[in-house]
């Protein structure tokens, strides 16, 4: 595969080492999980679907273009506001060459894939603005049957890829590690295009800031380019 790819940016060889390790590894296993968010119906925040709407649906499509090369129904793959295709595509072809089993997590989506899965979650999160996205007890038990797949998946095996397709999940991701005490606004990546991130952290800052205050949490007072 690393003749197949060139790797841009890698100041410290950890892509590199990444890739001669999967190209050297006699069998692998991919897990996809999926989840779905109310914080992707705000505009502006996510890249992953042309409308809110669309943002809704793009894990089902992702996952069933991984698994089937097309979507169920015959339906367009996801595209952002700018034309630009899903990920999966390129993801589907990689793990074609690698020829990796493939698993699909549902951890909670509005629209489930219709292919083979394993369900572990059925709850939609609400947005991270409402300081109450999950129950406790749901997000405890979503960690304790992920360790338990992960495991499965990984026995025999001699690589194990873990994926995700969550629409708006670089904010949650933004709110957990803010949560946690990390001051990181200024750098969690984002779907959107370098010229608008800007204004997208603007966005996901509040967004974020509001949630762990209803939450009773800390949250960063300041951005530094705020």
């Amino acid at each position: 595969m690393s003749n197949l790819i060139k790797v841009i940016n890698d100041p410290h060889n950890g892509i590199e080492r990444i890739l001669n390790r999967l190209e050297s590894a006699g069998n692998t296993s991919f897990l996809l999980c999926l989840g779905s968010t109310m914080t992707s119906d705000l505009e502006g925040i996510s890249a992953a679907g042309a409308t809110a709407a669309d943002r809704r649906l793009t894990p089902r499509f992702d996952a069933e273009a991984l698994m089937l090369g097309r979507t169920a129904d015959g339906s367009n793959i996801p595209v952002s506001p700018f034309g630009i295709a899903s990920p999966v595509v390129l993801t589907r072809a990689c793990l074609d060459i690698l020829k990796s089993e493939r698993l699909i997590i549902d951890c909670g989506t509005f629209a489930p894939p219709r292919v083979e899965k394993i369900q572990v979650g059925t709850l939609p999160a609400q947005c991270v603005s409402s300081g109450n996205a999950l129950p406790l007890d749901h997000v405890y038990d979503l960690f304790e049957r992920g360790l338990k797949i992960g495991a499965r998946a990984a026995a025999g095996k001699q690589a194990v890829i873990i994926a995700e397709c969550v629409p708006g999940g670089t904010t949650t991701a933004m709110a957990v590690l803010t949560g946690l005490g990390n001051r990181v606004s200024d750098y969690i990546s984002s779907s959107i295009p370098a010229g608008e991130k800007e204004m997208d952290n603007k966005r996901r800052f509040m967004l974020v800031n509001e949630g762990l205050e209803k939450a009773g949490l800390k949250s960063e007072k300041k951005s530094s380019k705020s």
